[in-house]
């Protein structure tokens, strides 16, 4: 068994929800019709009380974060936060090479990979609110892969 600090896992997360609010406001500063515009404004605005939340809750993590999981588990744990596509500059690129809606897939993906884990490290902690948030970002998913919004977004740069 390794120690491991959680709170490395939510500040991962925060930060992710931070650039995904900065991300989903550029889209709907830079587009063009009123529907997506909103849309992307609804979004960036439904990360900003993410990040809140999280914020909360790494203040009140149970044990202050700190747990004894086996050496497997951690590597996990490090594979999330390093393969994180704000985490890692070079995976970031590459996205943002390929197109604005897969990139979008990838961070709703990442997303939801980052809270099932915290969730399973505190299972039962603030349990609410962290379905509502993981509800919030598997509709964030699924807009992602809208054929629709494939095209809208295929139109714009950033």
């Amino acid at each position: 068994m390794i120690n491991y600090d959680a709170r490395k896992l939510v500040q991962t997360i925060i930060m992710n929800e931070e650039n995904k609010a900065k991300f989903y406001k550029t889209i709907s500063e830079k587009a063009e019709d009123r529907h997506t515009k909103n849309l992307f404004l609804r979004l960036s605005e439904e990360e900003e009380i993410h990040v809140k939340l999280y914020a909360d809750i790494l203040e009140h993590l149970p044990n202050n974060g700190k747990l004894q999981l086996p050496e497997d588990e951690v590597e996990y744990m490090e594979i999330l936060i390093t393969s994180n596509i704000f985490a890692n500059e070079k995976v970031l690129r590459k996205f943002l090479e390929i197109d604005l809606q897969q990139l979008m897939e990838k961070i709703e993906r990442d997303s939801i990979l980052l809270r099932v884990q915290l969730k399973r490290l505190f299972p039962g902690y603030r349990e609410r609110e962290m379905d509502l948030i993981l509800k919030e970002e598997k509709k964030h998913l699924k807009i992602a892969t809208d054929k629709y919004l494939g095209t809208v977004l295929a139109n714009l740069e950033l």
